[in-house]
C-alpha cells in the first residue's frame, strides 16, 4: 500500500504521524517536495490524504484553488489513486470536486490545534463522504495502515453531509464561544464567579465543559486563529439567507476579536480577517 499525506502543516502532520507504519510519502513545497515530484516519482499510488490549506478569500469564502490543484495533478496521473480530502471545504464545493473526481471521499478532520496527533488516532467518530464503495476502501486503509481507533461511530454519508457535519460541529461550537462569552460578563455584572458558575452548567451531561473558557485558550476572548474563525464565515456565505444565528455569532466575534491590536500568527497564515460583517437585516428575497 502506497500512501500520500499532501500538506505537512497541522492536520497533514497528525495524518502522517497516524499512518506512520505505513511509511507515507509526505508532500509539502515547504520541504522541497512537490505534488509535480510526487506523481512523477510515484505513479502507482493508492492513496492521497490531501491536507493542504483552504484560507479565507474573498468576503468570508474560503480559497479551493490549493485543493483543486493537487486533485487535477494526482487525477490526471493516476486515475485509480483514491482521493482522500481532509481539508475543509463547504458543501457547495464537495459537490463540484466529487462530481469532477471519480475517486473523491470526504474525510473531515476533527482535530484540536494543541492536540493533533492524539485526537487523529483517537477520533470521537469516523465521516466517510462519497460513494459508499470508495467511502469502505478508505476505511479499510485507516483500519489496516494507521494507528487509529476504529471502534467509534462511523457515518457514511454524501460528501455534501459529511461537509454539513464539519461545519455544523464548528458552527455550534462557536456558537457556544460566544454565548458563554456572554454570559461571562453577565456574571461580572453580578459580582458572580463565572468559573464556578461554567462549572455548574457544565455538570449538565447535555451541555458539558467544553468551550466554555473565558478568555479562550488564546488567551482573547471570542473564537479566533484557522478553524472556527474560518468556517463561520464560509458557511454563511452559502447558506446566509438560512443562518441568521449564525450571522449574530459572527458579528460579535468581529467586534469581540477587532479589540485586539493584532492577529495571531495562524490568523495571518491563513488570511483571517474580522472586518466581514454581515448584514443584520438580510432576509431571503
Amino acid at each position: 500500500m502506497k500512501i500520500a499525506v499532501v500538506g505537512a502543516g497541522f492536520v497533514g502532520s497528525a495524518v502522517a504521524a497516524g499512518f506512520q507504519k505505513s511509511n507515507p510519502i509526505v508532500v509539502d513545497p515547504r520541504l522541497g517536495y512537490t505534488v509535480e515530484d510526487l506523481v512523477k516519482e510515484h505513479q502507482d499510488l493508492d492513496a492521497a490524504f490531501i491536507c493542504v490549506p483552504t484560507p479565507m478569500g474573498e468576503n468570508g469564502s474560503i480559497d479551493c484553488s490549493n485543493v483543486e490543484k493537487v486533485l487535477q495533478v494526482v487525477s490526471a496521473a493516476n486515475d485509480q489513486c483514491l482521493l482522500v480530502l481532509k481539508s475543509t471545504v463547504t458543501p457547495a464545493n464537495c459537490k463540484t470536486l466529487s462530481e469532477k473526481y471519480k475517486n473523491f471521499v470526504y474525510n473531515p478532520e476533527f482535530l484540536t490545534e494543541a492536540n493533533a496527533v492524539h485526537d487523529f488516532v483517537n477520533p470521537f467518530m469516523h465521516v466517510f463522504g462519497g460513494e459508499l464503495s470508495k467511502c469502505l476502501a478508505v476505511e479499510a486503509i485507516y483500519a489496516k495502515y494507521s494507528s487509529c481507533k476504529m471502534n467509534v461511530p462511523v457515518h457514511y454519508v454524501t460528501p455534501e453531509e459529511a461537509s454539513l457535519i464539519k461545519y455544523g460541529i464548528n458552527s455550534f461550537l462557536s456558537t457556544k464561544v460566544m454565548f458563554m462569552n456572554q454570559w461571562a460578563s453577565l456574571c461580572e455584572q453580578y459580582g458572580a464567579d463565572y468559573t464556578k458558575v461554567s462549572s455548574g452548567m457544565g455538570t449538565d451531561p447535555r451541555i458539558t465543559t467544553s468551550h466554555m473558557k473565558v478568555p479562550g485558550p488564546d488567551g482573547r476572548k471570542g473564537f479566533g486563529s484557522a478553524c472556527f474563525a474560518k468556517d463561520v464565515p464560509a458557511i454563511i456565505n452559502e447558506g446566509k439567507f438560512t443562518l441568521s444565528i449564525l450571522r449574530e455569532v459572527w458579528n460579535s466575534n468581529c467586534d469581540t476579536r477587532n479589540s485586539y491590536p493584532e492577529p495571531l500568527p495562524r490568523e495571518k497564515e491563513q488570511h483571517v480577517e474580522f472586518n466581514y460583517i454581515f448584514e443584520e437585516n438580510l432576509r431571503h428575497p
